[in-house]
């Protein structure tokens, strides 16, 4: 969502002045000379954590309560 709150020199969404606008991908919004490109980037997926059978043994055998 866009919203101009009243400024001097107002908003443009894609080249068309605005008060309040959904902002879709890729939309150029314009605030006095300044031109934003609004653009969705895909997130990565979070590394997926590596154990080794080291650790595997580890967590087996905790005694002080560890994940079972």
């Amino acid at each position: 969502m866009v919203r101009d709150l009243g400024s001097t020199n107002g908003t443009k969404l894609d080249g068309q002045p605005v008060s309040q606008a959904p902002l879709p991908p890729e939309a150029t919004i314009t605030i006095g000379r300044t031109e934003i490109v609004f653009r969705v980037v895909p997130q990565a997926a979070p590394p997926v954590p590596r154990s080794s059978a080291a650790d595997a043994a580890t967590r087996m055998f905790d005694v002080g309560g560890g994940d079972r």
